[in-house]
C-alpha cells in the first residue's frame, strides 16, 4: 500500500496491488486496490483499475477499465459557490 503520498503515477507498463491514498493519482498501467485521491484522480487511455475510488475530481481516458465503486468527494478547495447545471 501506498499512504500520504503527494502525488503517485502508474505508469503504462506498471502494475500495483494495494491501496493507494495519495492528494494526486494518474493510473496508466493497472490498479488492484483502492484509490483515494484528495484533490484528482486520472485514468489514462487503457488503464485498468479493480477497486474503490474516493476523489472529489475525476478524469476517465478512452479505453480506460474500471470495476467497481466510486465515490465523489466535497472539493477540498470548494468556494461555497453553487455547482453548475
Amino acid at each position: 500500500s501506498i499512504q500520504q503520498a503527494d502525488q503517485v503515477v502508474v505508469g503504462a507498463k506498471g502494475s500495483v496491488q494495494g491501496d493507494i491514498s495519495a492528494r494526486t493519482v494518474i493510473v496508466g498501467g493497472r490498479i488492484a486496490g483502492n484509490i483515494t485521491a484528495s484533490e484528482h484522480l486520472t485514468l489514462e487511455e487503457g488503464s485498468q483499475v479493480v477497486g474503490d475510488m474516493r476523489t472529489p475530481r475525476l478524469e476517465i481516458g478512452n479505453g480506460a477499465v474500471f470495476e467497481g465503486h466510486c465515490v465523489m468527494l466535497a472539493d477540498r478547495h470548494d468556494t461555497g459557490s453553487p455547482a453548475a447545471g
